[in-house]
């Protein structure tokens, strides 16, 4: 399974079926932690650092639940825990996005983020593409796992018909963001030009 870190607050969940117990750390501590059963209302298990055994909640290590983990300040996490099965050992890491609940950091990247995506829209509907490349490579050093500003750079490129760097851009966001079906369709089409243009 590959791991992917994303941001801010990073929760590490571990879920070992040979000694039946679910580690879940974050860094800060003091993350919520609850889960779900299928069709049920969450319920809360405690906070960040913790560990739950089988002892506490055996039907974590019989059922699919779903874990969620809630951070003042954060997006809330989700991820479904699947059945545990005999000598099977599995890890996931999740990290928190700033919330737009948060205090005032979190509304500041926010609205830092939104006025560059909203000036490099500009530059590129304008067509001052050096503007808007710069713009978003400048969003990019300071939020690398925004698939948005892969995606608009792609544009910049693609319509300086610089396809290698395009398609490089789209692949990018849909490594962040697998589920943008505009972004698929331009790996497809980028692909297609530049196949008819190798003549296979």
């Amino acid at each position: 399974m590959r791991a992917i870190i994303l941001g801010i607050v990073p929760v590490v969940v571990v879920l070992t079926s040979c000694s039946s117990a679910l580690v879940v750390e974050s860094t800060p501590d003091g993350a919520d932690v609850f889960v779900r059963k299928e069709n049920e209302v969450s319920h809360k298990l405690g906070k960040t650092p913790m560990t739950i055994t089988k002892d506490n909640a055996p039907w974590l290590f019989t059922q699919n639940v779903e874990l969620i983990a809630n951070k003042a300040g954060y997006q809330t996490e989700r991820i479904l825990i699947p059945q545990a099965r005999s000598g099977v050992r599995s890890r996931w890491d999740i990290s928190f996005q700033p919330g737009l609940d948060g205090g005032t950091g979190s509304n500041n990247l926010y609205a830092e983020l939104a006025e560059g995506i909203a000036d490099a829209q500009k530059e590129i509907y304008l067509k001052n593409f050096p503007q808007a490349k710069t713009r978003l490579e400048m969003l990019l050093t300071k939020y690398q796992n925004i698939s948005v500003l892969y995606d608009l750079l792609g544009n910049v490129y693609y319509l300086q018909k610089e396809l290698d760097k395009a398609i490089e851009m789209y692949r990018k966001s849909a490594a962040i963001n697998p589920n943008n079906p505009e972004t698929a369709k331009m790996v497809d089409k980028i692909s297609r030009i530049t196949n008819d243009r190798k003549g296979g």
